[in-house]
């Protein structure tokens, strides 16, 4: 929308997601491309929490980049084979498996890009902030929960709102809102 709150360009919802997530839609780079929150249905088999017989639907929290004009996918990327159940502070080995649309294991709440095309998304059931190659999908770094890459000296959790503030490639500074639950 423009300043006087008028519809300027429409992007369509991608056909094989949940939900296109309302906890972020960033417009990039003056206005061609967007950066949005994606939740899909996966099943999967419950190995990592020591149950390789049984399986579950969870909820795969990932991201997209649209460009605005034609809505075409420039870049997604999900956390189906990336992020581990383990990582997850809301569900445990003993869990009950579950059906359609099963466990929202990694709420996906925010995501931003630097220059180098890099993506910085907040994970909230994991208390991690990553940072994703944009070349590549790879976690470059994780920062919080679980497999925290840093020491740190403080603590967050159920993360929001995360951004870059700066970013040169090797050096981030990023802010993000601590929920502290």
């Amino acid at each position: 929308v423009n300043h006087h709150y008028e519809v300027e360009k429409e992007v369509q919802a991608l056909s094989d997601v949940h939900d296109f997530n309302m906890h972020e839609f960033n417009i990039m780079d003056g206005g061609k491309t967007a950066l949005a929150c994606t939740y899909r249905v996966q099943l999967i088999n419950l190995a990592d929490f020591g149950r390789p017989t049984e399986e579950s639907y969870v909820t795969v929290g990932g991201f997209v980049e649209v460009d605005i004009e034609t809505s075409k996918v420039l870049f997604q990327w999900d956390s189906f084979d990336k992020v581990a159940l383990h990582e997850s502070n809301m569900f445990h080995a003993s869990d009950h498996p579950a059906g359609s649309p099963g466990w929202d294991y990694v709420h996906i709440n925010a995501v931003d890009k630097n220059k180098a095309g890099d993506y910085l998304i907040s994970l909230r059931f994991t208390d991690t902030i990553y940072l994703i190659s944009g070349q590549d999908g790879n976690i470059v770094w994780r920062l919080g929960g679980h497999e925290s890459d840093f020491e740190q000296d403080f603590t967050f959790s159920k993360q929001h709102d995360v951004t870059f503030v700066s970013s040169n490639g090797t050096h981030h500074v990023i802010s993000f809102l601590n929920t502290a639950s």
